[in-house]
């Protein structure tokens, strides 16, 4: 798949795509089960106000099924068993530490409600790694964020929603989709929930401005169709591919874990990378019934980073 750096090897590429693949089977799992009930969906009228006010749609306060949540657990350490198989002892801290806390559900309710300093806190107290307690963190939540996003979007009409931030969960976007079925029009793609929605290409995802003299573009070698859109003024940043496919068929999660050194490269030039914890609103989310009132040549303001992925800047 022409989409992924030139430099990543077939086998770690394939394995990816099988990861991808993994990963929507459990997701779509999760969501057959039903862990929401369909009295947990705003009404029409309620996301209508929560979009003009530029309130995500996810209802805070809805707790999945305790059933969906611990099958929802047993699939996702199937999956990290897997495809982790070096780290076998870190996950039997990991599955220990969630059972000590209370299991999935208690995991749940600090991932879905946003709290996550304590899941931190959790995290080292029953010495599991940061990275991996927020990878694992993040994905066992996908599910059940997934339920709404795929009940809610149809909601997000073109044109409605103009912010960075997730419309249905209000995290940070993981990977910019320059659409080329749209004459290469911005589509921002969340890892928290699987949502997809159009963003303009010369705004800031994170503080929205539109001065050019503050957002750049650049380029890495040997990762031809990727950039990294960076901003002067906040100074973080967003990975950007421009696809040949359509961008509802992309490979996201694989693009998203087989270009971290894009990230790298990014942080190098002194880019800051948001955390995946940390959404546009930190607060809980309101709950039912808100109401509102060779390097090529840079052109313009594109900037080469310096080798493959050093990330210097010329």
């Amino acid at each position: 798949m022409d989409i992924f750096p030139s430099e990543t090897e077939s086998s770690t590429e394939a394995e990816l795509l099988l990861l991808q693949a993994d990963l929507q089977t459990w997701i779509d799992q999760v969501c057959d089960l039903g862990p929401y009930s369909e009295q947990d969906l705003p009404e029409a009228a309620e996301c209508r106000a929560r979009l003009d006010a530029g309130v995500p749609l996810l209802p805070g306060g809805v707790r999945p099924s305790r059933a969906a949540a611990q099958a929802a657990l047993q699939g996702l350490m199937k999956l990290l068993r897997r495809y982790l198989p070096d780290s076998t002892q870190a996950l039997d801290i990991l599955e220990r530490s969630v059972a000590e806390a209370g299991g999935a559900s208690a995991l749940l309710d600090m991932v879905l409600g946003g709290r996550g300093n304590a899941m931190l806190g959790w995290a080292r107290r029953g010495g599991v790694a940061d990275d991996l307690a927020v990878f694992h963190a993040v994905l066992l939540a996908r599910p059940f964020r997934t339920w709404f996003a795929r009940r809610l979007l149809r909601h997000v009409e073109a044109g409605m929603w103009s912010h960075g931030y997730c419309p249905l969960c209000g995290h940070w976007p993981s990977l910019g989709l320059l659409d080329g079925q749209e004459d290469g029009r911005r589509y921002l793609w969340c890892q928290h929930c699987g949502s997809q929605w159009r963003h303009p290409r010369l705004r800031c995802v994170f503080c929205a401005t539109e001065d050019q003299s503050s957002l750049s573009v650049y380029s890495v070698d040997g990762l031809a169709g990727w950039r990294i859109q960076g901003c002067g003024g906040c100074r973080r940043y967003v990975k950007e591919v421009r696809l040949q496919q359509r961008r509802e068929d992309a490979p996201c999660d694989a693009l998203r874990l087989g270009t971290l050194a894009l990230d790298e490269a990014a942080m190098d030039v002194g880019l800051l990378r948001e955390s995946p914890l940390i959404a546009h609103h930190e607060r809980e989310a309101p709950p039912l019934g808100f109401h509102a009132p060779s390097l090529r040549k840079a052109s313009h303001n594109e900037k080469p980073l310096d080798g493959p992925m050093t990330g210097r800047c010329q």
